[in-house]
């Protein structure tokens, strides 16, 4: 198989796809990734010794503003280029996990006559993946609500998690931290709140990843014995909070709250106001509904209100939340997506 694999803009987007990628390679594949010039996903490849092509890319913008029809020209355009190179890799099937910057490698895939195949991470599906999942040959979700979405053309695929994180989350759980994180986009409003909780909360112990230069919550660690603050977490030290957490706090990215549920753990999800479509809103009603997690609007979210769900949480049954997590996940989510694309390849590849 050769595979083009596409999608950027946020670490949501990236780290899925970058996941089939390997799996795919690893299978023998041959695979490039395309993306943005400016977006995570050309410093992800490199990590992942994956082959990189960067084209120009913009966010998509409705055709009734100016600023549309310059995206829509930007689009052409960066379309033209990927098609150039996809003429060169010659590829059998195309996989998106979607963002504006898979949206002209997209376009070129379509015009090429290449398969596509489509994963949306989100409960309601971003713009480009609305607009080319009508010619995908496949398309593959996360929530249970896209499928009313996508209609019968889509799947639940579940959403793949990296390697080192599954293999960690199997490991003996010591259930005593509360664990801050922000997403790959950070939560300066999730920050303030959290330092402020935790001071609150002494003894208990809580790792807070903040992102850069949080001096709020750095210098309440200073003067709280038991909160650690970090600005990143890779995988190794977020699998190892993950696999002593309690309750997890934070955004309601789909990538994050795959993770938190593969550790079987309750959380407090504050979506992001500046989403999309507040497509974290959705997503967190899933998992609120499923008992697994309370959804705490940011504009709610205060120390006092935090404090109250983190102790709430610390009473709840572990068992009974790590069943219902189980139920969600999808553990074959790469073989899934993989079978997908074989089935794609089926189709006459780029002559």
């Amino acid at each position: 198989m050769r595979l083009v694999v596409t999608g950027g803009g946020t670490g949501g987007h990236v780290f899925p796809a970058i996941e089939v990628a390997q799996s795919a390679r690893a299978r023998g594949a041959d695979v490039a990734y395309f993306g943005s010039l400016r977006g995570q996903e050309g410093q992800a490849s490199q990590v992942a010794g994956i082959e990189f092509r960067g084209f120009p890319a913009q966010p998509l913008w409705s055709l009734k503003t100016l600023r549309g029809w310059k995206s829509a020209i930007g689009l052409l355009r960066a379309s033209a280029a990927a098609r150039q190179a996809m003429a060169t890799h010659r590829p059998d099937v195309v996989f998106s996990t979607g963002g504006y910057s898979a949206a002209p490698i997209m376009y070129a895939a379509r015009k090429l006559g290449v398969p596509l195949v489509i994963h949306e991470q989100n409960s309601i599906p971003g713009r480009s993946n609305r607009i080319f999942a009508k010619v995908a040959a496949s398309v593959g979700v996360t929530f249970h609500r896209s499928l009313r979405v996508f209609g019968a053309s889509a799947t639940r695929v579940g959403l793949p998690v990296r390697k080192e994180l599954v293999a960690m989350a199997a490991g003996v759980r010591e259930r005593t931290h509360v664990v801050v994180v922000g997403g790959s986009q950070g939560a300066q409003a999730v920050n303030a709140v959290a330092a402020r909780a935790a001071e609150g909360d002494a003894p208990h112990p809580w790792i807070h990843a903040t992102g850069p230069s949080n001096f709020d919550a750095e210098a309440a660690a200073k003067a709280r014995p038991g909160y650690r603050v970090e600005p990143y977490l890779d995988v190794a030290q977020m699998g190892g909070a993950l696999a002593s957490a309690a309750v997890v706090l934070g955004r309601a990215g789909a990538s994050t709250m795959t993770e938190i549920a593969w550790f079987g753990l309750p959380s407090i999800l504050v979506p992001l106001p500046s989403a999309m479509d507040d497509h974290q809103t959705e997503n967190a009603r899933e998992f609120e509904a499923l008992g697994i997690a309370t959804l705490l609007p940011q504009a709610e979210a205060t120390p006092e209100r935090v404090l109250e769900l983190v102790r709430n949480w610390r009473e709840a049954d572990p068992a009974a939340i790590q069943a219902k997590c189980a139920e969600w996940i999808v553990p074959d989510s790469v073989d899934r997506i993989l079978a997908m694309l074989d089935a794609a390849c089926s189709k006459a590849p780029l002559s």
